[in-house]
């Protein structure tokens, strides 16, 4: 009786097969659990954003757009800047004005009603550009889809937890936000 030691081929593309199915699996996952991870951060930034405009409306009897006049001491940080409109956008990760980083550019948004949010877009991504927004005053961070792009809505599918588009919490910055009459000091 011949003793065989090694691998047939057939035994060898099986094995092949296997570990790439497996891969493929895991670099999706990993994507996504990087994207949750940029999206906390974001998240975290806006939470304490909101925060800190409550804190600023209570001395002051109004909201700000400008992240430098809040108490959470994001003005020395690299990630703020100005915009054209005098407001200021704070952006996350190595992200800047020029988009060429990879993470969100958080802003402050007020529409007629004088209601504020928290707004995120993700910025620097070709495969993200679905944006978060948190109103002030509530816990609840909604993903919302930008464009119909397949991967932003898939994402804030799995976000919010629900199997269909049609599903996925409307945009609470319902009517289109505007320019309203903000504190400038």
């Amino acid at each position: 009786m011949k003793n065989k030691k090694g691998f047939t081929l057939m035994e060898f593309i099986f094995v092949v097969i296997i570990v790439a199915v497996l891969s493929t699996f895991a670099v999706q996952t990993y994507s996504k659990v990087r994207e949750r991870a940029k999206m906390s951060d974001a998240a975290n930034m806006m939470a304490q954003g909101v925060a800190a405009q409550e804190r600023y409306f209570l001395k002051r009897n109004a909201y700000t757009n400008k992240w430098s006049y809040l108490d959470i001491g994001v003005e020395n940080k690299e990630g703020l800047f100005k915009n054209e409109d005098t407001s200021e956008v704070y952006y996350t990760k190595g992200t800047g004005p020029d988009n060429t980083g990879n993470g969100f550019a958080v802003d402050f948004e007020f529409d007629y009603y004088h209601h504020g949010f928290a707004v995120a877009q993700r910025v620097g991504s070709e495969k993200y550009t679905y944006k978060l927004v948190r109103p002030f005053g509530q816990g609840q961070l909604y993903c919302i889809p930008v464009s119909e792009n397949e991967e932003d809505v898939n994402f804030c599918m799995d976000y919010a937890g629900v199997d269909v588009m049609t599903d996925l919490p409307t945009n609470p910055m319902v009517p289109i936000p505007q320019k309203i009459k903000l504190d400038m000091k």
